[in-house]
């Protein structure tokens, strides 16, 4: 009686591979394609951005403009080649403090009302600097407007 072993390894293999980066909301990052071959003759690409409501781009240059991800695909116009990046709209988020807060059309209490928004509602807070006192922000539903800044809390 002779005996031997042995010890079996099972791989999984790698099924895909995705570009990400987050991005603060405003500020622009620059892709550029690397296109193969390096004398191809037709070297025209086209852009695009499956969310442009939060990110833009245009020749390559990519916008956070609004909460939430988009995925940036490049394209050649020569074999329809394509690459795909991940981007996130990095947004800064607040939460209502008063009872209710009136979303307005301009950052002044003579404005519109377009709707208000219960106390511990969660907003994106667009932009900190949109007049003095105010907020530019957006509801989670997509209404964006101008809020008192004294009734929301940044996080």
């Amino acid at each position: 009686g002779k005996t031997a072993s042995c010890v079996i390894t099972v791989r999984e293999p790698v099924t895909g591979v995705t570009l990400t980066a987050v991005l603060p909301l405003g500020q622009t990052l620059r892709l550029s394609p690397l296109i193969t071959p390096a004398d191809a003759t037709n070297r025209n690409v086209s852009w695009s951005s499956g969310n442009p409501s939060a990110v833009t781009v245009t020749d390559g240059l990519i916008t956070a403009v609004g909460p939430g991800s988009a995925l940036i695909t490049v394209t050649t116009a020569d074999g329809n080649f394509r690459a795909d990046f991940l981007i996130t709209s990095d947004v800064p988020t607040g939460t209502v403090t008063a009872t209710a807060l009136n979303l307005r059309t301009d950052p002044n209490t003579g404005a519109d009302i377009i709707t208000s928004i219960p106390g511990g509602t969660t907003v994106y807070v667009l932009d900190t600097a949109a007049a003095d006192g105010w907020y530019k922000i957006q509801t989670v539903d997509g209404q964006a407007g101008y809020a008192s800044s004294q009734y929301i809390t940044l996080r």
